[in-house]
């Protein structure tokens, strides 16, 4: 990893190294915002961060511990590289990270309760809080279904998604002498608030406008408890969303994959549908460079076809797996669709594609295996990540 000086160059010089070591950051915007994550602490108030894929040394008097991720605001890029944590993601995740364990052990299907919670508060705000009378409350209604509407798939076919985070690989650190911070995060200033562009953003919006209007209004005053409601439930949905962050942190800290949780609408409701990532490392091309391979496992939960579980491995180009089913019958449906999905698999970047389907009658009972298999789901993993 390559360092850049963080020194004032009118009280301590940039010597050439330094000015070409700058290069190795990602250009950094005044104004922009990015995510981070503290990998390591270090002595004398120096933290190992990922930064957009790049690791990099940062000073701060903050309490961040290892673990904790965040986003911040450039508030200078020369000389020196400064971030501002934003108001509304203080760090502080190091302390509940068992107690997230815990309640996504005791409540695997949260994440699927919260997008039903979701959906459901955004239909009825629609009537019980009008844009007459709660413009801004109502504006962020509109955005946050925008959110959902892109973040649910659909049973039937996929809409477009706008991901969800996921936490990095813990990364090498650098040697003993890289000493220099890349970044500091600034200091005691005023929080920079951050526009709506991710399902967090706006549920801390919505939250804040909700509870702005609660402020100015007498107890029991039409629409009220319409706010409350609005507002719990949004902050309730931050909580649930830490959870998740909190659990891959977890997961891959003890080398297990990421956990992805993909809400999907069916008739009968929305329905969370499993997804572990497991990196493999890199292997040897054909052509001799090196290629990361990734185990997928995804269980689904379908409607009518019931649980499925795929299990495949990707490497360059390559795929194999197999997709596994409850019955012959929704085998041999799946077999019948397997050449339409060899030729989408082909225009994704996978013309190697090996699949079978095979019927397993106790697909139910595979599924739990495979997830009991992670120390996520076993009783005495708390005392690992405790």
């Amino acid at each position: 990893m390559k360092l850049i000086s963080l020194s004032d160059p009118s009280t301590h010089p940039l010597s050439p190294t330094n000015r070409t070591r700058a290069g190795s950051l990602p250009p950094l915007s005044v104004g922009e915002r990015v995510e981070a994550m503290v990998l390591e602490v270090r002595e004398g108030g120096l933290l190992l961060l990922d930064l957009g894929d790049t690791r990099v040394l940062a000073e701060t008097k903050q309490p961040l511990g290892e673990g904790a991720r965040f986003a911040a605001r450039v508030v200078r890029n020369s000389p020196q590289i400064v971030l501002q944590v934003l108001a509304d993601d203080q760090p502080g995740v190091q302390g509940r990270l068992p107690e997230s364990l815990s309640i996504f052990r005791s409540r695997p299907g949260l994440l699927g309760d919260m997008f039903r919670q979701l959906s459901a508060l955004v239909e009825s705000m629609a009537e019980t809080l009008p844009a007459d009378r709660f413009p801004l409350v109502a504006a962020e209604r509109n955005s946050l279904q925008g959110l959902l509407s892109s973040l649910i798939f659909s049973g039937s076919g996929k809409q477009a998604s706008d991901g969800v985070d996921g936490s990095p690989a813990k990364q090498a650190a650098p040697a003993d002498g890289d000493r220099n911070p890349d970044a500091r995060l600034a200091e005691g200033n005023a929080p920079v608030k951050t526009s709506p562009g991710t399902l967090r953003e706006s549920l801390l919006r919505l939250a804040e406008a909700a509870e702005r209007e609660l402020a100015t209004m007498d107890a029991g005053a039409p629409g009220r408890k319409d706010l409350e409601q609005a507002a719990s439930t949004a902050r309730s949905a931050l909580e649930t969303l830490d959870v998740h962050r909190d659990v891959n942190i977890l997961s891959r800290r003890e080398g297990g994959p990421f956990v992805v949780q993909v809400p999907a609408a069916f008739p009968g409701g929305i329905r969370v549908q499993d997804l572990f990532i497991y990196p493999e490392g890199g292997q040897d091309g054909e052509d001799g460079s090196a290629e990361e391979s990734f185990r997928v496992v995804l269980c689904l939960n379908m409607e009518a076809l019931g649980d499925i579980l795929v299990d495949a491995r990707l490497s360059g180009g390559r795929m194999s797996g197999a997709l596994r089913c409850g019955t012959e019958e929704v085998r041999q449906f799946l077999q019948s669709g397997m050449d339409e999905l060899k030729e989408r698999l082909a225009a994704a970047g996978f013309p190697e594609a090996g699949i079978v389907c095979l019927a397993d009658h106790d697909i139910n009972r595979t599924i739990q295996e495979k997830k009991l298999s992670l120390p996520l789901f076993q009783r005495d993993a708390v005392n690992v990540y405790a």
